[in-house]
């Protein structure tokens, strides 16, 4: 069904090895697929349950990440969401599409088998979802890192992408990416422009395909409404990335270690693995905030409106957590 427009077939194995090891750009053809047209996805937007639909407005300041508000999508019809991507400024996400259309865990497993099949280093692979992105001009992706792997298949638009490298304590603090890792805070992280010198970027273009290294900083600007899916999965070296940073977090720092190794390979990082694996079945690991109560918002869609905003009499939880 997807496999002719995936096109996994024409990239060089050497390109395949790269998958989520190098920050790379590769063609394809789904956005010619007739699943991923204007009509299509406003139909999947009308039947989608909203709790699948995370929505978000900012303000286009790649510095300003505390700008990022939950919007409660609350009953606006998909033709209605679609056009506040077009026109207002917000960011949806609708989460895993697998879940709800069986197409699309199709579309994992072509993709998937067709990457195995070409030398991509996918031991243990696990854990595959589909989620897609629709994003107004100007909108941005603030920066911040992923927990785990994922590949974004562009369809509609342009956006400018920065990646920077992964696991280096220059654009990241050790403490903050531990603590992302144990859930004890949001993704997003301090920005300066300066940090871009270190960084890839490019300029993603409807039928292509990009991916960086596990764990790599990233941020995004739409420079038009945008369409992208954004497909994520589990290997055995990713998890057992986030094993150790757990560790490192919930272990090691209470063991008054300051600065925690990051090793990945070795005897030391197989057994510090083993032992969170182990104390974690028995003291549950998992931090003590609860960001639920962040979304908490006043901000709820409205086609009706200029903004496509308005402010709701108290606060309330958007759809996606209801």
């Amino acid at each position: 069904m997807f496999t002719d427009h995936l096109s996994i077939d024409t990239w060089s194995d050497e390109l395949c090895t790269k998958f989520n090891q190098e920050f790379s750009v590769a063609k394809h053809k789904l956005h010619e697929h007739d699943q991923f047209s204007k009509a299509s996805i406003i139909d999947l937007l009308d039947n989608l349950p909203k709790k699948q639909i995370q929505c978000y407005t900012m303000v286009a300041d790649a510095t300003n990440k505390d700008s990022i508000k939950a919007v409660d999508p609350d009953e606006a019809s998909g033709a209605e969401l679609y056009e506040a991507a077009e026109a207002g400024m917000f960011w949806f996400n609708l989460k895993r599409l697998e879940t709800f259309d069986d197409s699309y865990q199709q579309l994992l497993d072509e993709m998937f088998d067709q990457l195995a099949s070409k030398g991509a280093p996918l031991a243990g692979l696990h854990e595959l979802s589909c989620d897609m992105l629709l994003t107004s001009p100007g909108a941005h992706t603030h920066y911040h890192i992923d927990r785990g792997p994922s590949a974004l298949w562009h369809l509609v638009g342009s956006k400018k992408l920065w990646v920077y490298p992964s696991m280096d304590f220059d654009y990241i603090s050790q403490e903050n990416m531990e603590a992302i890792f144990a859930g004890k805070m949001l993704e997003y992280l301090p920005y300066s422009e300066q940090l871009d010198e270190g960084s890839n970027s490019c300029v993603l273009q409807p039928g292509e395909v990009v991916w960086w290294d596990n764990s790599a900083p990233h941020r995004v600007e739409n420079n038009e409404m945008c369409v992208s899916i954004n497909c994520s999965y589990k290997t055995r070296a990713s998890v057992k990335r986030f094993n150790i940073q757990r560790a490192n977090h919930y272990m090691m720092r209470n063991m008054k270690i300051s600065k925690p190794g990051i090793a990945e390979s070795g005897l030391s990082a197989d057994l510090k693995e083993f032992a969170y694996r182990a104390s974690n079945r028995f003291l549950n690991y998992k931090p003590d905030n609860n960001f639920r109560d962040d979304y908490a918002t006043t901000l709820v869609l409205d086609a009706s409106t200029p903004s496509y905003i308005v402010q709701s009499e108290s606060p309330r939880m958007p759809a996606f957590l209801r």
